[in-house]
């Protein structure tokens, strides 16, 4: 007996919610920083996290082992 998809969804959906802000917050870079995200995905936390941050000119670096 597994999950009612709809339940899985809203918790999967609550936890990406609350880990993105937590890791938004503990991750601090200053002018000129790289940042390497490896196991990116396609990059949604990397590209939100330079978004917020594009006045300190950080470069990233993202590595995946799937090609999308």
């Amino acid at each position: 007996m597994g999950f009612d998809p709809r339940v899985a969804r809203l918790v999967s959906e609550y936890e990406s919610k609350f880990n993105k802000d937590r890791m938004m917050e503990l991750l601090v870079l200053q002018q000129g920083d790289t940042l390497l995200d490896l196991g990116c995905g396609v990059g949604y936390l990397t590209f939100d996290y330079l978004n917020r941050n594009a006045d300190k000119r950080i470069e990233a670096i993202c590595v995946d082992v799937l090609p999308e």
